[in-house]
């Protein structure tokens, strides 16, 4: 995928759409039934999350994205901010300008980042 900045925007859809096929392996089916099993709810599994009080998490991975990259007419983007947002349970997983690194946007309840930062102690 070097090329990305030459590409139209369905060629980009249609390579997205080819390259997480990739990783819809058996191990990741696996472990999706696994935390489905670990966290069973009495509730149906819907495409989305609730976004006030919910128990959805939902992970959206941007970090192989060349943000950093793309000219919108002044040069690359010196930074790169998703806007504020309020809702409970999201994710992005976002590039940085160092090409080693990534940035988390997490919104939680407070009550799950301090269950979350315990975990991860």
């Amino acid at each position: 995928m070097t090329d990305l900045l030459h590409r139209t925007v369905t060629q980009l859809a249609e390579q997205i759409n080819l390259d997480k096929r990739k990783f819809m392996n058996r191990e990741y089916l696996q472990s999706a039934l696994a935390y489905m099993a670990k966290y069973h709810h009495q509730s149906p599994i819907y495409l989305g999350w609730e976004a006030h009080g919910g128990v959805d998490l939902s992970i959206s991975n941007w970090s192989k994205f060349p943000l950093y990259q793309c000219d919108f007419g002044k040069g690359t983007p010196r930074a790169f901010r998703i806007p504020s947002i309020l809702f409970d349970g999201l994710i992005f997983i976002l590039p940085t300008s160092n090409p080693n690194e990534i940035e988390l946007h997490i919104t939680l309840k407070h009550q799950h980042t301090k269950e979350l930062l315990t975990e991860l102690n």
